[in-house]
């Protein structure tokens, strides 16, 4: 009796390069490895950065340089140890405008010579104070405190250190300058001392400085 033929379908064959499609468990593994890879190099970089921070210089906690303020030299006319012409010293003030210039300079002069300045004595009373300083045109007018008269020693001599040691230092220090205006507590006066008049500008006068 001849053999029947088997009826059971034959199985096709797999194909070689079918993806194979992966599940959510393998995905959760997979994601989880790259996150441990992530957070142990976020841990290293975090511990190198504070190695370098702690092993590293210190930081520089000193505060910034002070900003460098120009400045000037101008000669100051005290009164000379003969009584009767200026010493010129040399003093230091800061650049600015004309009037604050002057100021600083004049503000210099009533503070009286520095120790180690022997030839140079104090030629304007003491306690004399600089109310203001203005310049107009050429001239500089110059408004000093009533010391200057109420507490003068008086003396022809000694009038002539005062007014000059002012209008020289004045009027030599800054090009700009013709002659000095003086005033006291605001208002033009006659004189000083009883001698020299000084209602109108005084201009400068080299003879009187013996350097």
């Amino acid at each position: 009796m001849a053999n029947k033929k088997s009826s059971k379908p034959t199985a096709k064959p797999a194909k070689k390069w079918q993806k194979r499609k992966v599940t959510k468990g393998e995905k959760k593994r997979k994601l989880g490895g790259w996150w441990l890879v992530a957070n142990i190099a976020s841990f290293g970089l975090i511990i190198g950065t504070a190695v370098v921070i702690y092993l590293g210089p210190e930081p520089d906690r000193s505060p910034p340089p002070a900003p460098v303020v120009p400045t000037k030299e101008v000669t100051l006319y005290f009164g000379n140890r003969d009584g009767e012409s200026l010493h010129g010293v040399n003093h230091t003030i800061k650049e600015s405008n004309l009037n604050k210039e002057i100021a600083e300079a004049i503000e210099a002069l009533l503070d009286g010579p520095k120790k180690g300045q022997k030839r140079a004595e104090r030629a304007v009373p003491e306690g004399t104070r600089l109310k203001g300083v203005t310049v107009k045109g050429s001239t500089a007018i110059v408004d000093l405190s009533s010391e200057v008269v109420n507490r003068h020693g008086g003396g022809t001599a000694a009038e002539i250190q005062t007014i000059f040691s002012i209008v020289n230092t004045v009027g030599l220090g800054w090009p700009e300058i013709r002659d000095v205006q003086l005033l006291i507590e605001g208002e033009r006066v006659e004189t000083i001392a009883g001698h020299i008049d000084i209602k109108l500008p005084i201009q400068p006068d080299r003879t009187l400085n013996s350097n």
